[in-house]
């Protein structure tokens, strides 16, 4: 999670608006080097604060967002065993102590550990959304030490 640079190509087909990529990374020249070696030679550059390319990020972050909620996986054997001595109960982990990072919820149990769901964080809004969702999905009561 430390790209800062967001970058898309796109096409309109009447009121429509194609996504035909995205890409995240850490210099806008990398963005533009991943670009051109899709394929895409002929598009023009936007402004960085277009509403169109703000529209754009928002839509694919929503979408992020839904399918990060509904994976649940069961961690491996080896990620459960560093967990052997925690209390059995719900966690909330971050990746990164600067923003973005990707916070997740963790169900452990007394043999499994569970990956319950999974987000992007962009500020301490989205922290607290996440967590209000989490509690109210699963009629629990978690609070941030974040």
């Amino acid at each position: 999670m430390k790209y800062s640079w967001f970058g898309a190509v796109w096409r309109t087909e009447g009121s429509s608006q194609l996504v035909d990529g995205f890409w995240f990374g850490d210099q806008k020249n990398k963005i533009l080097k991943q670009v051109n070696k899709a394929g895409f030679n002929n598009w023009k550059e936007t402004a960085t604060n277009s509403i169109e390319i703000q529209n754009i990020y928002n839509s694919i972050r929503k979408s992020q967002k839904e399918q990060d909620w509904k994976k649940v996986s069961l961690l491996s054997l080896k990620t459960a065993y560093t967990w052997r001595n925690t209390t059995s109960g719900w966690y909330l982990i971050r990746s990164n102590p600067n923003y973005p990072f990707y916070i997740s919820a963790i169900k452990k149990n007394s043999c499994f550990i569970w990956l319950m769901h999974t987000d992007i964080c962009e500020n301490a809004a989205d922290i607290q959304k996440f967590m209000e969702k989490v509690n109210e999905k699963h009629q629990i009561q978690l609070k941030s030490q974040f």
